[in-house]
């Protein structure tokens, strides 16, 4: 069985099958190994699978303006990334 993870963040670029994903957390980056399968999208959650774990990935909750706070912090971002989840400004 595969490791399975939950996570909050804001993926960089859109999410594909045969492609490593990237991750913003907060202040940190995360890259995965290759997306295998991606089994769940809306508007706030992705389910996908890599090589080595199935990621649970919730975006972060949005403003009225559509930015972005991560885990209390002051820290502020812009939707830039192509997927269907998250908040739009």
């Amino acid at each position: 069985m595969k490791k399975q993870i939950k996570i909050s963040g804001i993926p960089v670029g859109e999410i594909q099958i045969g492609s490593p994903a990237v991750i913003l957390e907060g202040e940190l980056t995360r890259r995965t190994s290759t997306v295998l399968s991606i089994y769940a999208e809306s508007k706030t959650k992705l389910v996908f699978e890599t090589k080595n774990t199935v990621y649970f990935l919730e975006y972060p909750k949005c403003t009225a303006t559509g930015s972005f706070l991560s885990g209390g912090k002051a820290l502020i971002r812009k939707l830039t990334a192509i997927h269907t989840g998250g908040c739009r400004s």
